[in-house]
């Protein structure tokens, strides 16, 4: 199996595409997470763990072919990948906190955790915090 994707309307799109040509997008969030590399799963678990925890109301799907929490709008999504976690729509978070990101590569609205390095689990929930900040202040 490999593992590819695409950016549309800035939104990551994942997809697995299967030996047999066959293009598959996982319709529930444990199937997702089923699919990975069995290596990756505990930081898999980890990441989704600290996102509940810091905005346990939030709904939990499948978007846009990656795992995607929503409340009052998109929170957070994240996807995995062939050497990293991403975390993704935090633009503005992002922007905010520039300098605690500074050893993580990353994009307007994109953080990629590499499996090498601990996931910054203060931080993670931090960054999800102050985005369900900005989504209810939309409200």
């Amino acid at each position: 199996m490999s593992i590819g994707g695409r950016v549309g309307n800035g939104i990551f799109v994942k997809f697995f595409k299967f030996s047999i040509g066959e293009t598959h997008v996982a319709m529930t969030v444990s199937a997702y997470l089923a699919k990975a590399p069995k290596e990756v799963h505990p930081k898999l678990d980890e990441i989704r763990t600290l996102i509940r925890a810091a905005a346990p109301q939030a709904e939990e799907r499948i978007s846009y072919g990656i795992v995607g929490y929503f409340s009052h709008g998109v929170l957070v999504y994240f996807g995995y990948w062939k050497e990293h976690i991403g975390l993704y729509a935090l633009p503005l978070n992002i922007k905010s906190h520039k300098a605690e990101l500074a050893k993580y590569e990353i994009s307007k609205g994109a953080i990629r955790f590499p499996y090498t390095k601990k996931l910054p689990r203060m931080l993670i929930r931090k960054l999800v915090k102050a985005q369900l900040k900005l989504n209810e202040a939309k409200v």
